[in-house]
């Protein structure tokens, strides 16, 4: 699977997926069923974070089959889907379309530590201190130094 399966960064208030290699939508659909659960679950506003390989690639859908792979992006708990990524990529540009759609919060960053950074300077309510920061290991460029932490 490409779309490896997204999980509780910070328990019931931060969620993190991480996308490589061809995404399919079949691929998309699961993970739009495992966000739709991990909402359900948490304490809003949740946070999804979401790191892109950056030879990642989307399938071409149109913008109802993207609505219906990704309706996770509509809940009512969501506090701000935040994408790091190549910003020049095709995801790039249709996760901006499917957000302002969906009249959600998002957020693009080119690397973890910033979107991390957002997060905490937008929401001080989010308990830091119980994340689990092994789930990055999954990433090529995690971390890009010793010296930087959460």
């Amino acid at each position: 699977m490409t779309i490896h399966e997204a999980q509780w960064l910070v328990p019931q208030r931060v969620i993190f997926g991480y996308a490589q290699d061809e995404i399919t939508n079949d691929e998309m659909q699961i993970h739009n069923t495992r966000m739709l659960t991990l909402l359900e679950q948490g304490d809003a506003p949740v946070y999804v974070l979401l790191v892109t390989h950056p030879d990642s690639t989307l399938p071409k859908p149109s913008i109802a089959s993207g609505r219906k792979i990704l309706s996770f992006i509509g809940h009512h708990k969501l506090g701000c889907s935040i994408i790091v990524h190549n910003p020049n990529s095709l995801m790039a540009r249709m996760s901006v379309i499917l957000a302002s759609i969906a009249n959600v919060r998002h957020r693009h960053f080119g690397a973890v530590e910033e979107a991390l950074t957002y997060i905490q300077n937008i929401d001080d309510t989010v308990d830091w201190q119980k994340a689990d920061m092994s789930l990055l290991d999954i990433l090529p460029d995690y971390p890009p130094s010793a010296s930087n932490s959460v």
